[in-house]
């Protein structure tokens, strides 16, 4: 036995002595994996491992060139604390001008700039600095203006628009205007965050970018019309208040968040195609819910179930076979739900999440219609439902009457208290239940207490799987 810990000893001494051998590993390694490790540090530290000897240059070959004009006045960064503010904007100016005039790697995978231009000469340095970028063959460009009033006068440099080698352009802020041809033979991504761009500027963008999958547009100013045919862009992020077109028969998939202004909501819908949906606003959600039908995945926030949109003659039969609700929801929303069950035949996947907890709040003293949650329907297809225990009991009784072929049942965010009322209900017999207890829930001989004080929400806590 002694023999046995000796040996064991030995090997761990000379472990470690192999350890402490002296040798400086690091500047073993070779320059293309330094080079790797320097592209994961901000540009300004990067840019000071030229005083380490087996550095020295090679920070000039980094593929990624980030410049946050935030980061780079963190006092941290600097010996003598903050910079002074007059000082701020020319320190940051030579800085970038001197890291790109010594800067030697080719292509640059990713280019990112964000900055608040306060004068012309920086206007000059901008247009430079984004030429560079595109001459040096940019696969990833990000470009952030500030918000000073300089931001909606600035233009990308019209070789942006010509580039082959740009596979995602992300802009804030700026303004597109007088390009006479667009041609990224190789764009995969746009996004445009509160840029300001015409409707036939749009069209034309879009038609120069034959590769384009994903187009986002947040707040565009001067756009009120999204209308292409593009086969090839099947994803599309639309937040703004002044859309009044969406013309998009080949899109795929559609995430849209509309806060119209008064008196303006859409009025032309055209996507055939699209075959996954998010919704987190929709003013008269009722007409667009028309134009959805045949989509496959549908996914809808905040309060968009609400019993005044929902009469049951005019709800179309869909073909969604996953539907997913976050909101906080009321009684009337949730006869909303059931209105809606009752039109989805091909639903397979039903996940309902909420924010109220405890007794649902009823909007509405009507009382006609909520008999519905206690008539069930026949939902063929339905396989799997997960639903909050809290205040939505009703809804998983209408749901266990309604599925008959139901294979399980998820309840979240469940108290200990109210697990044993679970197991009463009239559950299938070859159903399988998972209940998933809160966070809040204390040891005992069903449960323990995880609490993740790094954040608020936890998203898997317990899981304790009944079969019946």
């Amino acid at each position: 036995m002694m023999t046995s810990i000796n040996k064991r000893s030995t090997s761990k001494k000379s472990k470690a002595s192999m350890r402490n051998d002296g040798r400086d590993r690091l500047s073993e390694l070779p320059d293309e994996i330094l080079v790797h490790i320097l592209s994961f540090l901000p540009i300004l530290d990067a840019v000071r491992t030229v005083s380490i000897c087996r550095f020295g240059n090679l920070w000039t070959l980094i593929p990624s060139l980030v410049f946050k004009e935030t980061e780079f006045f963190v006092p941290k960064y600097w010996p003598g604390g903050a910079i002074d503010i007059d000082e701020q904007i020319p320190r940051f100016t030579r800085f970038v001008r001197n890291v790109l005039m010594l800067h030697k790697g080719l292509p640059v995978n990713k280019f990112l700039l964000e900055i608040d231009p306060i004068d012309d000469q920086e206007m000059v340095d901008l247009d430079v600095w984004i030429r560079f970028a595109i001459d040096r063959q940019v696969k990833e460009l990000y470009v952030q203006f500030g918000p000073s009033g300089y931001s909606y006068d600035i233009n990308l440099p019209r070789s942006v628009f010509t580039s082959q080698f740009l596979v995602i352009l992300e802009l804030i802020e700026g303004n597109i205007e007088g390009l006479s041809s667009v041609q990224m033979g190789s764009l995969r991504k746009l996004s445009l965050n509160c840029v300001k761009v015409s409707n036939e500027m749009l069209k034309k963008v879009i038609f120069g970018c034959p590769s384009l999958q994903e187009l986002i547009l947040y707040h565009a100013y001067d756009l009120d019309e999204v209308r292409f045919t593009a086969p090839n862009v099947e994803k599309l992020h639309i937040d703004s208040d002044q859309i009044s077109v969406l013309d998009c028969p080949n899109l795929k998939i559609l995430n849209v968040h509309l806060s119209c202004r008064t008196g303006s909501y859409l009025q032309v819908v055209n996507i055939p195609s699209v075959r996954e949906v998010l919704i987190s606003s929709m003013p008269q959600f009722d007409k667009f819910l028309n134009k959805i039908c045949k989509a496959e995945v549908v996914k809808i926030q905040y309060e968009a179930f609400q019993q005044s949109n929902f009469k049951e003659l005019d709800i179309p039969q869909t073909r969604w076979k996953c539907l997913h609700i976050e909101s906080r929801l009321d009684e009337d929303q949730l006869i909303g739900i059931c209105r809606v069950l009752r039109s989805s035949p091909y639903l397979e996947d039903l996940i309902v999440f909420t924010t109220l907890w405890g007794n649902l709040r009823r909007k509405s003293d009507k009382t006609h219609d909520h008999h519905m949650l206690s008539s069930p329907c026949v939902i063929p297809q339905l396989k799997t439902v997960t639903v909050p225990c809290q205040g939505l009991l009703r809804l998983a009784e209408f749901l266990l009457k309604s599925s008959v072929n139901l294979e399980k049942l998820i309840y979240t965010s469940v108290r200990l208290a109210a697990a044993s009322l679970l197991l009463n209900l009239d559950f299938g017999l070859s159903m399988m239940v998972v209940i998933l207890l809160d966070c809040w829930t204390w040891q005992s001989e069903e449960s323990f207490y995880v609490a993740d004080q790094s954040e608020m929400i936890v998203k898997l806590f317990y899981t304790k799987v009944f079969e019946f």
